[in-house]
């Protein structure tokens, strides 16, 4: 696989880097520019000494910095010629002008792992209101604010493809499947060389031995899909044989809850503010418990030697959802579903 000598990606979270890093690392630029809209903490564990290509990044928070942003790409690309456009989402309108206003020789989209869950089931609401119409109104020409849309994608790289062949209609697009750039042993060799996370997985290593269960919280209550009262009594549902060997992660848009003000026993360790799936590429627990997060679509083709359990909530999977998912079931992959009364 031969890239363009720049490399320019538009990164939306800690794990978008990660994956960016595995396909830069795979397809070997001269040159990566990462745009970010807000400040991770990931971006402080990157290597100052990279020699297979130079890291810059381009912050772009302010409406002022966004502009700035895509004139410097277009006279980068006036410059350079052949420039090479990564983006993880089809739902970005920055994103999606980025790639609107710049003639990229190539477009490649990156799976952040739950674009299979939004193509199967297109009725799941993110925007509403005057702010769904605005966003439809600003919408690039030609593109559309679905996570289905690839308008002017070269290659889409899909968690869990086979389960959406049938809804992959755009002939220009060559879609392949995320497993064909991903594994969890090249995340590892991606941390060991452009990350210094030495330090963080040895705590890791030395935490997850204490503890057999490992369960990844959510967002649901933020985002406003459940009550507060909701997401604990399906905490409760959760059978675990012993309490205190139990780690609850919480998701880092998870508002600050108190487990044991509810009667949970279970401890709770934030990881260190680097994505799950780095810790995983070195050390997993007997069982991880999660409810439908990127993590845990992405673990269920991991091949890592663990238990892993996915909760769906019944009110927020659609039939379509449940019914694709459970044919990815085996003896390491358990998929249930938790009724909210």
């Amino acid at each position: 696989m031969k890239s363009n000598d720049l490399l320019v990606s538009h990164v939306h979270t800690s794990w978008n880097l990660c994956v960016l890093l595995v396909y830069a690392k795979l397809v070997r630029p001269k040159k990566l520019i990462i745009i970010l809209e807000r400040k991770l903490a990931i971006t402080k564990f990157i290597r100052k000494d990279i020699s297979d290509f130079k890291i810059q990044i381009y912050y772009s928070i302010s409406y002022i910095q966004k502009l700035r942003v895509i004139w410097r790409i277009r006279n980068l690309i006036s410059d350079k010629g052949g420039v090479e456009f990564v983006k993880f989402t089809n739902f970005n309108h920055f994103g999606q002008m980025i790639q609107f206003l710049n003639k990229f020789t190539k477009v490649v989209f990156l799976d952040d792992g739950t674009t299979f869950i939004n193509i199967l089931d297109d009725s799941i609401v993110y925007t509403r209101g005057m702010r769904k119409v605005l966003k439809e109104l600003l919408w690039p020409p030609g593109f559309s604010p679905k996570f289905g849309c690839f308008y002017g994608v070269s290659v889409a790289y899909l968690s869990h493809k086979s389960l959406i062949d049938d809804h992959l209609v755009d002939k220009q697009v060559v879609f392949e499947d995320f497993g064909q750039i991903f594994s969890y042993f090249e995340l590892r060799k991606v941390a060991n060389k452009y990350l210094l996370v030495d330090r963080e997985i040895k705590k890791w290593v030395e935490l997850i031995a204490k503890y057999d269960t490992l369960i990844l919280g959510t967002a649901f209550v933020k985002h406003g899909f459940m009550t507060e009262t909701e997401y604990f009594d399906i905490l409760r549902e959760i059978e675990v044989p012993f309490p205190t060997k139990t780690l609850y992660k919480p998701h880092p848009h998870e508002e600050d809850f108190r487990l044991s003000d509810r009667g949970i026993n279970w401890v709770v360790e934030p990881l260190f503010n680097l994505p799950l799936e780095i810790f995983l590429s070195y050390a997993v627990p007997k069982r991880m418990i999660s409810f439908g997060s990127t993590s845990s679509f992405l673990l269920i083709d991991s091949k890592l030697d663990m238990k892993c359990e996915v909760i769906l909530i019944s009110k927020l999977a659609s039939k379509k959802i449940v019914d694709s998912l459970s044919t990815l079931e085996n003896e390491l992959v358990d998929i249930r579903i938790s009724h909210l009364s």
